[in-house]
């Protein structure tokens, strides 16, 4: 806005008010009509940081003459702008023509027959400066039709039922949506937060609000800031002032986070799919006291977007194009990256511990005994070659996350072993690799030395190269303490940060073997070679044999039949035929061609058709298993959002466990905690409920759920308490904390 060069510039009628009626499909409607002068604007139900609504009174004359006020049912009012003011004031309303729509019944049309009847108005409207303003329209109603005294403002049929049409509709809430009420991150005692996502792939102009809400007894409603994923997803954030305080009985601040009374939220969604708005009401039974620093930090690291009001808004020009910009607040996300770059790198290191790596490491660790006399250089080289291994297989997943976000689809951590095709392949390299260390194989490498000699060359290196991206491939589907956060961080962010965070990761796996390459006496108190290391070679194949096991009961899962798994099987059986015989018996050419075919031909087929075969994981919430599941003595039900809703609004307890057959994390959990007497009990005490979701094959449903509540991979543990909190527990759970958390 300009400021006023001189009193000439306030029109002498800044409002035009008229009434009128007309029927529409079999009903009657009563038409306020507004004409604002040009740049000035009036104010919505929620005028915002400043302002006052428009408000209007209607009254007819009793019997006795006297004046009476009479209540008509209001349709929605239409969809206000977004202003910024002077002195940064955002406000909600209305500029150029619009129209009020009201609906009497037959029974107030036919008492009000033949009777004096005033619309009266009044209103608040801007430019430079603001100004108070009503209006009178008097009439009668005579046969069901409102006819005024005075000329009015009025409008033709056809744009009277345009602009009835266009008034914002009530729909049931949108599945793309999701919001929680929070405690804020502030200082401030008395400060609740919306946070909240929406999954489009549509834009939001300049002056529109993704949410806009009603007025509410209880809160008072700051300004929506926008941000936007790589996949063009919207995340919001609205700041709100209790208000309670100043109610009627006051209601005091609930420091618990429990709402005595549950809070009925009404907001004007501005859906960018289809570019109407409409109306959504939300019941918010609590706020969250532990979410805001979570959705905090994952705004911290998206696009902020620029969708607020220019003077061309005001004026009343179309909205323009969204624009994005970095966070202002560069120094904030920067500190956030350090700090989680030094989560990463701590979790990756800690991978080395969990049991789906510790064989490849165990691999590792036995060639360092046998070379521990070796000379600083050649240590060094070829544990350089473990860690490029490594980082080469961190960096080429990372590539995959972003090529794979960039398309808009849900991608978790240990994403790879969602194909069945990819657990296939490792399958066989793994059962291959274990055949080499019970000696029944030595392949030439380009160096000339073979992968099973006890010698130190410099032909190995591609075997340390490839130690590497096995440890890699087989650590991703864990899950280790401070990685499941520093993922979530990762997940959400910019293609550079997801570099990163992924190399920060390997760096970690690989740190043991960086740190004794370059110091190489650290490994001076593992045993010398000998012997035994013998009998260990044999102890790990056998321990390779067991992984390709374990991934083997993935592989049942992922396909739709046992056919394929049949095939696997027997293509593993003929490629230790085909080794032994090789080894043990002879190596006519003709024998080993014929193994050689009778293990390639299974092989391939299970490959092939289990990639035809496989299960339609992409299904919607609405198609997710029914029925129960009965595991270690506890019944679980399948997990949708409709049936954890339906739970919350009856108030009940449950524990969600979100888990997958290649997680081997997962199952160590499920192993020493939840499959025990100590849970069992616990749960019949609590009398929670048991929600279970099966993420092994990727079921983008579950994927997005977790999405949007700051988790990338599992395990994830939740409890939803009995006043509608969602506690989200974490990667690692105790009895006694999910005892704490069902209440």
């Amino acid at each position: 806005s300009t400021s006023p060069s001189s009193a000439r510039d306030i029109p002498d009628k800044p409002v035009d008010l008229g009434a009128q009626s007309f029927e529409y499909q079999g009903r009657t409607f009563l038409v306020l009509n507004y004409s604002n002068y040009p740049e000035w604007h009036t104010y919505w139900k929620n005028p915002g940081d400043s302002g006052l609504p428009i408000r209007k009174e209607f009254i007819v004359a009793d019997d006795n003459g006297e004046d009476v006020k009479v209540e008509i049912e209001s349709l929605e009012w239409p969809a206000p702008r977004r202003y910024i003011e002077d002195g940064d004031i955002l406000t909600y309303g209305h500029s150029g023509d619009y129209s009020l729509f009201f609906s009497p019944t037959p029974e107030q049309l036919q008492e009000w027959e033949g009777k004096d009847f005033s619309v009266r108005s009044s209103w608040l409207v801007c430019r430079h400066v603001c100004i108070p303003g009503r209006g009178e329209v008097k009439g009668q109603w005579r046969q069901g039709s409102f006819r005024s005294q005075a000329p009015t403002l009025t409008l033709d049929r056809s744009t009277l039922i345009d602009r009835l049409n266009s008034l914002p509709q009530e729909r049931d809430f949108p599945n793309e949506l999701d919001i929680v009420l929070a405690k804020s991150s502030s200082d401030h005692r008395e400060e609740l937060a919306l946070y909240y996502t929406f999954r489009t792939e549509g834009q939001i102009g300049y002056n529109r609000n993704l949410l806009t809400p009603f007025p509410n007894d209880l809160l008072g409603f700051k300004r929506e800031y926008l941000f936007q994923d790589r996949s063009g997803h919207y995340y919001g954030r609205m700041l709100i002032n209790w208000d309670g305080d100043f109610a009627t009985p006051p209601v005091n601040f609930p420091e618990n986070g429990s709402l005595s009374t549950p809070i009925e939220i009404s907001f004007l969604l501005y859906n960018p799919d289809n570019g109407k708005t409409e109306v959504i009401t939300k019941t918010f039974r609590s706020f969250s006291i532990d979410h805001a620093n979570r959705a905090e930090d994952l705004l911290s690291v998206l696009s902020t977007v620029d969708n607020q009001s220019g003077p061309e808004d005001i004026s009343g020009t179309a909205a323009g194009e969204v624009r994005s910009t970095q966070l202002v607040d560069q120094s904030r996300a920067q500190a956030n990256l350090f700090f989680y770059l030094l989560l990463a790198l701590i979790g990756g290191a800690i991978l080395n511990l969990m049991p789906c790596v510790l064989p490849v490491i165990s691999l590792k660790l036995f060639d360092l005994i046998k070379h521990r006399q070796k000379t600083r250089g050649l240590i060094l080289k070829h544990n350089l070659a473990y860690t490029l291994g490594v980082l080469a297989t961190f960096m080429a997943l990372a590539l995959t996350v972003i090529f794979i976000k960039s398309t808009g689809e849900v991608v978790g951590w240990g994403f790879q072993l969602q194909s069945p095709i990819f657990v296939g392949v490792l399958i066989i390299a793994l059962f291959i690799f274990a055949l080499n260390l019970f000696n029944l194989y030595h392949f030439k490498t380009p160096g000339g030395k073979s992968l099973g000699d006890v010698k130190l060359q410099e032909g190995r290196l591609s075997g340390d190269f490839g130690s590497g991206v096995l440890a890699t491939i087989l650590a991703t589907p864990c899950s280790a303490p401070f990685l499941g956060t520093a993922l979530t961080f990762a997940f959400a962010a910019d293609t550079l940060t997801i570099l990163l965070m992924f190399l920060a990761i390997g760096i970690g796996l690989a740190s043991p073997f960086i740190v004794t390459g370059f110091f190489p006496a650290m490994i001076s108190f593992l045993p010398r070679p000998g012997m035994w290391m013998e009998k260990l070679k044999k102890f790990l194949g056998l321990s390779l044999i067991l992984t390709a096991l374990w991934l083997s009961s993935i592989f049942i899962v992922l396909i739709d039949g046992t056919t394929e798994f049949f095939m696997l099987l027997t293509g593993l059986l003929f490629t230790f035929f085909y080794f032994y015989a090789r080894k043990e018996i002879t190596r006519n050419l003709f024998f080993s061609f014929t193994f050689a075919v009778f293990a390639i031909i299974p092989l391939g087929y299970s490959l092939y058709s289990a990639n035809q075969q496989r299960v339609n994981v992409d299904i919607s919430a609405q198609q997710v298993r029914e029925g129960e599941i009965r595991k270690a003595g506890l019944i679980w039900n399948h997990f949708s959002e409709e049936r954890l809703e339906q739970h919350r609004q009856n108030g009940d307890v449950v524990f969600l466990n979100f888990t997958a057959d290649w997680c081997v994390t997962c199952k160590v959990t499920e192993r020493v905690v939840i499959n025990t007497q100590s849970f069992r009990n616990m749960i019949e005490q609590t009398g929670a409920e048991l929600m279970l979701a099966d993420w092994t094959r990727g079921e983008s449903y579950i994927g997005e759920w977790l999405e949007q509540h700051g988790v990338v991979g599992v395990p994830a543990y939740f409890a939803l308490q009995s006043d509608g909190t969602l506690v989200h527990l974490g990667e690692t759970i105790t009895t006694e904390r999910v005892r704490r958390s069902l209440k």
